[in-house]
């Protein structure tokens, strides 16, 4: 069913308000409808530093406020609905308040968000996982929670020190904490962590696994199969498997595995009976110095970790841009950790925070506010756009916050193409043909580029190149696609037809 939205534009109080009693206190749905009451923003004391775009007029200071609508403040400041001001040109003294999201205003046809879950519709099958819809079930739920077991393993010929119980704990909070963020409280992780080093019952040379080859299954699958079987032998009743999902093998001495081992779905023995498992273990390379430091694989395996589960929750990952630091889907040890608005509209975790429009029913043109995927479920909002039965465009605002915080560079809006046609073809990666993002080698995801600027035949390996800042457009298909201003919260942009 076609909807409209219309959100008014942001109107700013003028007369004096005073803070309401606690018991009374107000929750607002918007900043705009904040701002009618209190002109400036409020904060949670006269503390509160202002991260983002300054100066601002001075908030009103009322804790209870501030509390009961902390889910305003985007930057996590202390103040929500901040207001940026600059001097008049007539007076030295009296602000005039500067808001860049005063004249946005979502307005157009959109669609329900059905409409835009393009079933998979891939004919060569180079992985297991659906690209576009339905989400099968898989060995990891995507709702309720998953119960993982954290094996820590050594060798007779290289036994390891002592355990690092603090680590792997911190590592699996990181892990509970970012699913329960991106899933919007809908999913939750339950660990069972060793509390000593697991000593597999053959030395590390007998379990020697070949390199992986790209579009094949994991090399040597019996004796990764062995070494699982022989570890969980080995653990004896230290563990419970009645309700376990899955096993993670933490494994910082091995060497006969070079870069990983994973299992999906294959029966291993258990004290709880024969039962079919994901299983995963970082080989060599995630605890040594090759292309990054050791120090960064320890303090991002919860992400590696993240990434091999959701292989096993029906997710292909690997686009678009394979290997930009984009998310974890695509680099796992990279400067933004978050996963593609696709993956998480495929989960059902963000149907409340997808614009979806049908460009055949779009009319001249939709324009709409869109808000960065670093908010995680509870605060993002993106756009796709159905282009035909098997195409999309995705539209996603980015910021250097939170799961992004390391990528500075990191502040506008990402478009990308969705085929449900095209399944991952990874074998031009190793030998250098393919930067992740040619079209040379089909994907389900391709960047798109501002026109101008490079696109994905241009073999960047740079994400800044394809990202998009005020007055930045691209022509797709008949459409035109730009993002027309931003503010420090999100993105506004503007699709039309006859581009």
């Amino acid at each position: 069913m076609k909807t409209k939205f219309v959100a008014g534009l942001i109107l700013l109080a003028l007369a004096t308000t005073f803070v309401t009693p606690a018991a009374a206190v107000a929750t607002y749905k918007t900043c705009a409808d904040l701002r009618k009451t209190f002109k400036s923003g409020v904060s949670l004391s006269s503390a509160s530093k202002n991260k983002g775009l300054g100066p601002i007029a001075k908030p009103r200071v009322s804790p209870a406020v501030y509390t009961k609508n902390k889910k305003l403040d985007l930057d996590n400041d202390g103040i929500a609905c901040e207001v940026v001001v600059k001097k008049s040109s007539q007076s030295s003294t009296t602000p005039q308040i500067i808001d860049p999201e005063a004249n946005w205003l979502n307005s157009g046809t959109t669609v329900s968000p059905e409409v835009c879950k393009l079933a998979d519709a891939r004919t060569i099958k180079r992985q297991p996982n659906n690209v576009g819809f339905p989400l099968r079930p898989d060995l990891i739920p995507t709702e309720g929670t998953v119960n993982l077991v954290v094996i820590p393993v050594d060798f007779s010929d290289r036994p390891a020190d002592a355990i690092p119980s603090d680590y792997l704990k911190a590592q699996t909070e990181k892990m509970a904490t970012w699913y329960e963020s991106f899933s919007g409280g809908k999913l939750k992780l339950s660990f069972q962590i060793g509390s000593s080093w697991v000593r597999a019952p053959k030395p590390d040379s007998s379990y020697v696994v070949p390199k992986n080859q790209a579009n094949t299954p994991g090399a040597g699958q019996e004796i990764q199969a062995a070494l699982a079987q022989d570890v969980i032998t080995a653990a004896g009743t230290q563990f419970d498997f009645g309700k376990a999902h899955g096993v993670f093998l933490y494994m910082p001495t091995i060497m006969s595995v070079d870069y990983d081992m994973g299992l999906r779905g294959s029966f291993l023995r258990t004290p709880s009976g024969s039962k079919p498992l994901f299983l995963w273990g970082g080989g060599a390379y995630h605890f040594d110095n090759r292309n990054l430091s050791s120090g960064t694989k320890r303090e991002k395996m919860w992400a590696f970790w993240i990434h091999e589960m959701l292989h096993s929750q029906d997710q292909a990952l690997h686009a678009p841009g394979n290997g930009f630091s984009s998310g974890l889907g695509q680099n796992q040890y990279g400067t933004s950790l978050v996963l593609s608005s696709w993956e998480l509209f495929r989960f059902g975790w963000i149907d409340d925070s997808v614009v979806c429009i049908d460009m055949k029913d779009m009319g001249q043109g939709v324009n709409a506010i869109i808000r960065p995927l670093e908010n995680t479920a509870k605060g993002m909002k993106s756009v796709i756009i159905k282009v035909n039965q098997f195409e999309a465009l995705v539209i996603e605002s980015r910021r250097p916050i939170g799961y992004s915080a390391e990528y500075p560079g990191l502040e506008g809006a990402l478009v990308y193409r969705i085929d449900t046609r095209l399944d991952n073809d990874r074998s031009g990666e190793g030998n250098g043909q393919d930067t992740g993002n040619s079209e040379d080698f089909p994907k389900w995801g391709y960047y798109l580029a501002p026109d101008g600027k490079s696109s994905f035949a241009s073999q960047s390996r740079s994400l800044s190149d394809f990202v998009f800042k005020p007055g930045d457009s691209r022509t797709f298909s008949g459409m035109k696609i730009t993002l027309v201003s931003n503010s420090k919260n999100g993105d506004f942009v503007s699709i039309t037809n006859g581009g």
